[in-house]
């Protein structure tokens, strides 16, 4: 026995669209009859039509709680017909401006700001995931009031975030038993898990211009909204004599000297402006300091300090006395002692200071200058213990 073979025109792409037609025609035929007997039950006024998309609104809430999926079907669709019925018993359009039904319903739904939503409610609220602080924006998606659309914004701009431009797009559905909330937490962990980056610098600095919602510019601890690259503190005006602009891209190395020049330049150029802008009657020329006389010479013995009784590696000193008048803005600075040679009487120390880091271009927190990296030789004379 042959089967009857298949008409060829059966199976063209053209066929195919219109079987499809003639199946989902009938199905959107009884869902406008079945949305439009179910609107003629509904209120006639606006604020009727108002108050049922919001009753709808709190059914569909508690019926995803309870995980009754039927209910909240027929929720969804008291809530549509109410849309159907406000916008003229059509949804053609429904949803075209601010001023159209849909979005009116959807304002008059709104949940507070900073308050969680309900399932079918838009609002915003702040989430926090392992010290990262979102600012959660939530929209009805594609589907009814079950589906969702999250927006995640950054909220410190200097930490951690799961996507470098400080804002991601997520679309989800509601789960039984859980709440909004619940549902962008696991999203947000499993986020953070799979995509952990920081901004980028030249949206860290967008995002830091930006103002942000009354609500959440006063949480507690404040957003921290920084800029990636520091605000030019140069000036217009031209640098006094003695001074000079320079811009270099030099190796970690070197750059850790430059900077400390550029610091030192900053202060004594601050400096020289506000005494040019004193009058001159004020002005006091600095009085030259009268030479030291010379002390008489000590015994190599006398005054040695006992080791290991007065230094002692770990030991915090402060520098009293340098070898040349060049590092005599060393005095005062505090050192820690790693080694000691008593034989010489001579210790090596690292500067008293935290180490830095930064953020470089893979997202990758390294450490840009560490303190103990450099050592000095210091002898016992130049330091003293500091409490």
């Amino acid at each position: 026995m042959v089967a009857n073979p298949t008409p060829a025109e059966a199976t063209t792409p053209a066929a195919r669209r219109r079987t499809k037609a003639r199946k989902s025609k009938p199905q959107a035929e009884d869902k406008d009859a079945r949305i439009a007997a179910l609107a003629a039950t509904l209120p006639d006024d606006r604020d009727g039509l108002l108050a049922v998309a919001a009753d709808a609104v709190a059914a569909v809430h508690e019926a995803v709680l309870n995980r009754a999926d039927l209910v909240a079907d027929v929720a969804g669709e008291r809530y549509a017909a109410a849309v159907w019925k406000l916008n003229g018993g059509t949804f053609f359009g429904c949803a075209a401006d601010e001023d159209a039904a849909e979005r009116v319903i959807e304002r008059h739904c709104r949940a507070v700001p900073g308050v969680v939503p309900m399932w079918g409610q838009e609002g915003d609220f702040l989430a926090s995931v392992d010290g990262m602080r979102v600012w959660v924006e939530v929209e009805s998606g594609y589907g009814g009031l079950t589906t969702v659309h999250f927006q995640f914004h950054a909220v410190d701009l200097d930490g951690p975030f799961i996507s470098e431009t400080g804002y991601r797009s997520h679309f989800d559905h509601a789960r039984g038993g859980m709440t909004v909330d619940q549902v962008a937490d696991g999203v947000l962990r499993a986020l953070l898990r799979s995509h952990r980056r920081y901004l980028e610098p030249r949206y860290q600095d967008r995002l830091a211009d930006e103002p942000l919602p009354a609500w959440i510019a006063g949480i507690t601890p404040p957003p921290r909204r920084v800029r990636a690259v520091a605000e030019d503190w140069r000036e217009p005006d031209e640098l006094p004599a003695g001074f000079a602009w320079v811009d270099a891209v030099l190796p970690a190395h070197q750059a850790f000297i430059a900077r400390k020049w550029a610091a030192g330049a900053k202060a004594k150029l601050a400096a020289a402006r506000a005494k040019a802008q004193e009058p001159a009657s004020q002005r006091r020329e600095p009085a030259t300091p009268a030479k030291p006389e010379p002390e008489p010479a000590k015994d190599e013995d006398e005054d040695a300090p006992a080791w290991p009784a007065t230094f002692f590696p770990g030991l915090r000193c402060e520098i009293v006395s340098v070898h040349h008048p060049v590092f005599a803005k060393e005095v005062g600075k505090h050192v820690i002692i790693t080694k000691i040679s008593p034989e010489t009487r001579q210790v090596w120390a690292h500067d008293d200071k935290p180490a830095r880091y930064r953020i470089n271009r893979n997202g990758r927190k390294v450490c840009e200058y560490d303190p103990r990296c450099i050592e000095s030789c210091y002898g016992y004379d130049q330091l003293r213990a500091a409490i």
